[in-house]
C-alpha cells in the first residue's frame, strides 16, 4: 500500500504506513530518497520534513517516535531547514540530543554568510 500511495504522490499516507503500521523507519527514509531522486532540493527537503512530522505526531497510537526523529535529523542534517525543524520540535527536548544537527546548521549558515559577504565585496569592487 505504501508503494501505491507513493506512485500516486500521496507521500504523507505512504510515510504513515511505513512508520506507524510497518514500523520501518529505514524504509521511510529510503522512501524519501527514492521519491525525491529526480526532483529538486526543495522537494527532497519537503519529503524529509513530512517524515519528521510523521515521527513527531503525538496523536498516533504509541505517540511520537523521538529516537527515530533524532536519528533522522542527525543523519540527514543537510536536508533540513533548521528554522522549520526548531518550530516542529517539542519544547521539552534537550539540545544535546540534537548537537550534530545544530552544529551542521550553524556551519551551513556561517558558510552562507561568508559567501554573501564575499559576493558583496566583489560587487563593491566591480563598481
Amino acid at each position: 500500500r505504501a508503494t501505491l500511495h507513493g506512485k500516486l504522490k500521496e507521500h504523507d499516507k505512504a510515510l504513515h504506513i511505513l512508520v506507524h503500521q510497518l514500523k520501518d523507519s529505514s524504509a521511510a527514509e529510503e522512501y524519501c530518497s527514492w521519491a525525491s531522486a529526480s526532483q529538486d532540493q526543495s522537494h527532497r527537503q519537503n519529503l524529509f520534513h513530512q517524515l519528521l512530522s510523521v515521527y513527531l505526531d503525538p496523536d498516533v497510537p504509541g505517540g511520537a517516535q523521538t529516537v527515530a526523529a533524532v536519528d533522522l535529523l542527525n543523519r540527514n542534517a543537510e536536508v533540513f531547514d533548521a528554522v522549520r525543524v526548531l518550530k516542529l520540535l517539542p519544547e521539552e527536548w534537550s539540545l544535546p540530543l540534537l548537537r550534530p544537527f545544530l552544529v551542521h546548521a550553524r556551519c551551513t549558515s556561517q558558510v552562507a554568510v561568508g559567501l554573501a559577504r564575499a559576493q558583496n565585496l566583489q560587487l563593491q569592487h566591480d563598481r
